[in-house]
């Protein structure tokens, strides 16, 4: 048995874990702001950006590495990993975009393929769009899905809302 007790000076919230077909363990961590503390009060200190990371960790417990990933205002949705150990983690985000009828923030599904070193082999990003899901099948196709709506400029400026499914080629 073993145990990893890992920290930043904001709050760490772990948020998914997996492990490929060597024993090996992902874990998704979640930083948010800092606070510093004396005497009971709060007295200020920096504000770190809320941030993510993705650790690897052996079997054993020992620290492989840790890759910072692209800011989000969510914690990832979803990680899975295929057959040949290449990691996916599904999120969504929420970007500025301009539309004939204003500026909007608009969701972006955003997926993420890092390989077993931690190196990123791509990123997929589909504007209107809200991830909440991902599959892998036998042949190692990636499959995600969510919610999607059209533009923002319908009468409610709310956009008409559906679901999405795609694979990646």
């Amino acid at each position: 048995m073993w145990s990893y007790q890992y920290g930043s000076i904001g709050v760490d919230l772990p948020t998914r874990i997996t492990t490929d077909s060597s024993g090996d363990i992902y874990v998704t961590v979640s930083t948010y702001g800092l606070l510093v503390w004396s005497n009971a009060n709060i007295v200020g200190g920096p504000n770190i950006e809320d941030s993510q990371s993705l650790l690897k960790f052996s079997s054993t417990g020992e620290l492989q590495w840790e890759k910072q990933l692209p800011s989000s205002p969510n914690s990832i949705q979803k990680i899975f990993i295929d057959s040949t150990d290449n990691i996916y983690l599904v999120d969504t985000r929420r970007e500025p975009t301009i539309e004939s009828c204003g500026e909007y923030n608009v969701e972006q599904a955003y997926l993420l393929k890092i390989d077993k070193n931690g190196l990123e082999k791509g990123e997929y990003i589909s504007p209107r769009k809200m991830a909440t899901s991902l599959a892998i099948d036998t042949n190692d196709n990636v499959y995600y899905s969510g919610m999607a709506w059209d533009a923002y400029c319908d009468e409610d400026k709310t956009g008409n809302v559906g679901q999405f499914i795609s694979r990646l080629d």
